[in-house]
């Protein structure tokens, strides 16, 4: 059964590029390389279990029917979907303030 096409927005992956360069300042080139590559993965793989997860309990993002998604306790994961499509609009970490989702 072939799963939906899952889109990674531009906003989102500068948002992705922006984790591995705060990574590896922190830890270095290969741990965050590795961090990367699992939530590429994680996000990808939306496109067989978008509907497990529930809508965001952020008000401004459930009005929009924005699905959540948390990667390792650290980072959610926000997109939409339809009958064809995931688009993964954000990932952001867990401590961000709620305003920014004013931005998505």
């Amino acid at each position: 059964m072939a799963g939906k096409k899952v889109e990674w927005t531009a906003n989102a992956l500068a948002m992705v590029s922006d984790i591995y360069d705060y990574l590896e300042d922190q830890a270095g080139d290969d741990v965050a390389s590795d961090y990367i590559d699992t939530l590429l993965e994680y996000g990808n793989s939306l496109d067989e279990k978008s509907e497990h997860f529930s809508f965001c309990r952020h008000p401004k993002l459930q009005e929009k029917g924005y699905r959540c998604a948390q990667f390792r306790k650290t980072y959610v994961v926000i997109y939409k979907e339809n009958a064809l499509k995931v688009s993964i609009l954000a990932v952001i970490h867990v401590k961000r303030s709620p305003e920014i989702f004013g931005d998505i």
